[in-house]
């Protein structure tokens, strides 16, 4: 069972990145080893808000 983790601002702007160039969800949680949920998750947080990381306080 892997264990559970914060991804770092740095990692999920890197998903981001990848997501932007055009790599698809899919490949992206293949190449960094993260749920696609995941991946799905900081995609729609950035399209929501611009901004991947996680917010202040968390």
């Amino acid at each position: 069972m892997s264990q559970r983790r914060h991804l770092t601002n740095s990692e999920a702007w890197k998903i981001v990145g990848s997501l932007e160039g055009c790599q698809t969800p899919a490949e992206v949680a293949e190449a960094t080893g993260v749920a696609q949920n995941v991946i799905s998750r900081i995609w729609n947080r950035f399209l929501e808000t611009e901004n991947a990381g996680r917010r202040p306080g968390q």
